[in-house]
Order: C-alpha cells, then structure tokens, then sequence
C-alpha cells in the first residue's frame, strides 16, 4: 500500500480489502496508518465484492458482515495460513484473485479442507508436546522436537505451551535426515531473541524479536538449547515471572453491562496489537449454567447471574472450567465484551480470558468409584485413612509421595489439589488433617469410599439397652440364639442390633456368655455405654457417615469451611489460579 501511494501520490482505492485482510491476520500493530488502513479496510472488506471471500464466508460459517478485526483474525486469518502451513500457498492467493464464482467455491472447499486438517494436526501435535514438557527434568524453559510434526503449525504449538505452562517454549519438527525446523515463543521479561542470539552457532539459520523466532537447527544441538534456555530463563526470571496476569481497564457491575455500553467501546475499534480491546473485571457472579461446547468440546460456555442480572460468556479452549469449576462457586472473570446478534436478537457477551474463584473449591463426588482418580494428576494429594484403600492406591499408580496417611501423627507438606480418599475412623481424625492442610488447599474433591457402612446398622437408643437389661435380669440365663430370635420377632429390631447389645454388656461385664447361653452377673460394675469400646467405635462411625455421606452437598461444603481459606483478588489484577493448576 505505501509504494502504491508513493507512485500515485495519493492512497489507492483499490485493495483496501487486502490491506486490511493482511494487516490484521499478521498482526500487525493497529496504530497510526494501519489504523486508518485496517479501519477502511474493513469496511471494503465487509461488501464481499471478491468471489473467494465471499464462498469462504459461506463454507466457513462465519458470520455476516460487517466484519470486525477479531473475526478477520480468527475466522478468515487462520483458514488463509492454513493451506501455506499444510501444503501450498497457492490456493490461499488464487481465492483471493479469482473472480470465478465456481472456481472461487471449489478453492473455499480445498482451503477450509486444509484448516480442519490443520486444526486436527495441531490438537495432536499440543497432546505429544504437552506430554513431553511433562517429562522434562528441567522446565524453567520447554524445548520438544519430533520427527513426525509437521514445521508448518509448530509456532501455534508453542503458543499453545506457552499459555498452559507460562514459559518460553521452542517447538522443533525434525526431518528424516535429522535437520529441525522450530518455532520459539516467550513470555513477557524474557528476550527469547537475545537469549538465543547468544549461540547463534547452534543454527543453521535463525531470526526473530524478543517474543517470538525461527530456527533450524541440527538435531545433535537440541540437548544443547534446552539447556542453554532453561539456564538463561534460571538466571533472568523470578517465580512472580512465571505467574500470568492479565490487565483490566475497567471493573463492572453485571448490571452495568449493556449493548449501548458495548456500542461505545466498539467505536475505538478496530482491535488487535498495540490496540487491544479493553478488558473488563466482573467479580463474584454465581454460575447459572455451565457446559462445555463446540464439536470436540474444547470451548466453555456459561451463563453468569449476579443481583437478578445474567451474562452470557463463552472461554475459547477453555473446556477445562467445566471440571475445574464447581457449578456453585463465586467466579470472577476477565475479559472483552461483544454484541452477539442471533436471529435479530443482540445481547451482550463476554469472552473470557482469565478466570478465578476465591475460596477453596469443594466437589462432591460421593458415590464415584474410586477408578475416578485416575483424571488426577501429579501434582494431586490423595488423603487417606484405611489401610486397604492405600494399596488400592499404590496399585492404581499414585505416587507415596502423594499419599497422606490421615492416621499419621507426622503430616508432611503437600500440594494444593487434594482428593479425600475414604472415610476416617472418627471425625477427631480428619479434622486434625483438615487443621493442617486446610489453609493450602486450592481445591477439595470429595470421594469417600468405604467397604463397610454402620449408618444403616443403627445405633440402639438408651432406652433399648435399658429394656433388654431388664429381660435379661427378668428371665436369668437365656439361650443366645433362641432369645435374639425372639426379640427380633417381638420388638422387629435386627438381628445385628441384637446381637451388637449384647456385646457392648459383654464388654461391661454386664453379664458372661458361656457355651451360647447368657447370664446377668451378680454385682456388675456401674458403666456407662461408651466405656464400652465397641460402642464408642460404632458411635463415632454413625457420626462420621451421618456427617460425611447422609448430609447435602451444601451440608458437606459447611463443615469443612471453617478449615479452608479463601483467596484474595488484587484490586488491578487477577490471578488465573485456573490456567496455572490445570
């Protein structure tokens, strides 16, 4: 465009819809001329006049115009690199330059072809590096390379390393003769350019900035790198470094969001780098309804309610939220605000960016088979109290290191995840582990198994020992069996209710069992029932199970906050206490 006016001497008409198209799709900062540029642009770009946009707008289903920058960025941007990252570039500039309708459709097909493919390629190419970074010994830095990715997606790869692990990632795709092509990505305070420019001399070819570059190298010099990165990110960076933040320009109310406000944040459009659409700070809004979506369910969508008011807001690869967020916890969240216009209807919506929950979360999964813990991960404790349930897990693959044994006097520090296994022998026992662990958990999840259940053997009532003690008395020696048979007929308690009284007066020496007859003995001690041991331990199991299994997911929440603490959230700021735990 600026040689084009350079030899006019004035800005040309013609191709402001490209200038536009390119200059956001290559993201380039949207100030000065590349404001006006991609501003007018936008508005030649939105009549459609090109045949190839046109067909790509209809295959694509992107929405109808006017266009904006972001759906420039994310709808036809992507589709147009794709066919150069998947295969040749050629059918990206023939849709452009084609005035053939037929022509234009059948080169929309191949091209939207190529982007499902490319977005396949990069879902598969994230799992395999995603469970590389795992594996690595040093992580400051992440460094992966395979000889079966393809070099055309490994800079969106890194990306996607980058936004899970909050750290400069370089993403390698090895040939066959053992030559990488790589894309690097940083983080903000690290110069990955300057970093690497230091040993040049492990590339073949390199270049870049200080947040992104590209290289090709030997694959007998990756060792190398990682090494040279994770020592580099080691001696530039501190933790607070590695904790993402994420800006707001404006704290709302849930009332406060309307489409006239949204209509007057869209007049400093268009957005994009260096012109960010301003980023707003909802706090505290209760979750209506909460799903995830999209066609491999990797978007999250949720209905947000706060003082009679909702909002509908929508997280882009975010399906995580769905676990990872209780359906009745308080949720802050960042992010942008957009009209969304459906079947005439316009109602505001929010796309998150960040997201954040105050106080420990509580999931109730009473009643799971304990094969679910195998969803957690690593960096997950796992509380427990009976001896069969720790070798359930040591055969499941926890980790010792992972395992608090709920008995032990001795409790190490831990995580922040935990996972309350099985249910312990009294409540003194788990809220002495809740005494000590409770200020650090992020986040609860509430198992409980148990191979036995006394709930249902009920605890005999005061009344019920006194009126067996007087039959005892009344009838002397009595023959055992005969006599449970007999009162279960004449009283229709159990038969375990029976036969458990009589051994909590055996343990008072209340009477002596011989050769399956009873007798009351002649000067028994005054006792109380709990001086009995199996009635103290079958009290304090009905209490454990009445608290623990029979109560209400609210009831449960109740008795373990006072053991929690809730977590603040800066006034400028917001934590994603999400994006960094799972």
């Amino acid at each position: 465009m600026k040689v084009a006016h350079a030899l006019l001497g004035e800005v040309p008409k013609d191709g402001l819809d490209l200038v536009s198209l390119g200059t956001i799709s290559d993201l380039v900062p949207l100030i000065d001329e590349n404001r006006y540029f991609a501003k007018r642009g936008l508005r030649v770009l939105s009549r459609l006049d090109r045949p190839g946009l046109q067909a790509l707008c209809e295959l694509s289903g992107l929405s109808d115009p006017p266009f904006t920058a972001e759906k420039v960025g994310f709808g036809f941007g992507p589709r147009l690199n794709a066919a150069g990252r998947m295969s040749s570039a050629d059918p990206a500039c023939q849709i452009l330059l084609t005035t053939d309708q037929e022509e234009a459709y059948h080169l929309a097909e191949r091209i939207e072809q190529l982007n499902v493919e490319r977005q396949r390629t990069v879902e598969e190419i994230t799992k395999e590096a995603v469970a590389m970074s795992e594996r690595l010994t040093e992580q400051d830095a992440i460094v992966v390379a395979n000889e079966n990715w393809n070099s055309g997606v490994t800079g969106i790869v890194a990306s996607r390393l980058v936004e899970k692990y909050q750290r400069p990632s370089i993403v390698i795709a090895l040939d066959s003769e053992g030559v990488g092509k790589g894309s690097a990505r940083s983080i903000e305070g690290f110069d990955l350019y300057e970093s690497l420019s230091t040993v040049r001399e492990l590339f073949t070819h390199f270049g870049g900035h200080p947040m992104a570059a590209g290289l090709t190298i030997d694959h007998t010099n990756i060792d190398l790198l990682r090494a040279h990165l994770n020592e580099a990110v080691k001696q530039t960076m501190t933790d607070e470094d590695f904790i993402k933040t994420s800006p707001v320009e404006l704290e709302l109310k849930m009332s406060d969001v309307t489409t006239s406000l949204i209509k007057e944040i869209e007049q400093l459009a268009p957005f994009g780098v260096k012109n960010p659409k301003p980023s707003v700070l909802i706090r505290n809004a209760a979750i209506a309804q909460k799903k995830a979506i999209g066609s491999d369910q990797t978007h999250v969508k949720m209905l947000l309610e706060s003082d009679g008011v909702t909002l509908d807001c929508i997280g882009f690869r975010k399906s995580y939220m769905n676990d990872a967020v209780s359906d009745d916890s308080l949720i802050s969240v960042i992010g942008e605000l957009e009209n969304n216009e459906w079947r005439g209807n316009v109602k505001p919506q929010l796309i998150i960016r960040d997201a954040e929950v105050r106080e420990t979360q509580v999931f109730d999964m009473r009643g799971k088979s304990i094969q679910t813990i195998e969803r957690f991960d690593h960096e997950t404790s796992y509380i427990v109290f009976q001896d069969a349930m720790k070798k359930t897990l040591t055969n499941l693959g926890i980790a010792e290191h992972q395992i608090i044994d709920g008995e032990s006097e001795r409790l190490s520090e831990s995580m922040t995840t935990f996972v309350l296994i099985d249910l312990p022998k009294d409540l003194a026992s788990l809220e002495n582990v809740f005494r000590h662990f409770g200020k650090q958990m992020d986040t609860l999840y509430v198992l409980l198994q148990d191979e036995t259940k006394a709930y249902f053997t009920s605890l005999p009532t005061r009344e019920q020992f006194k009126w067996l003690f007087a039959y005892i008395k009344q009838e002397g020696t009595l023959d055992i069996h005969r006599t449970i048979e007999q009162i279960v007929r004449h009283k229709g308690w159990s038969v375990d209710t029976v036969r458990f009284m009589f051994v909590v007066f055996e343990e008072l020496q209340f009477i002596t069992k011989r050769e399956g007859r009873v007798e009351l003995n002649d000067t028994p001690s005054k006792k109380a029932l709990t001086d009995a041991p199996i009635y103290e331990r079958h009290r304090k199991k009905v209490e454990v199970e009445t608290t623990l299994l029979m109560s209400t997911t609210e009831q449960l929440k109740t008795f373990f906050h006072p053991f929690l603490v809730e977590q603040p959230i800066e006034s400028e700021e917001i934590r994603s206490g999400l994006q960094s735990t799972h």
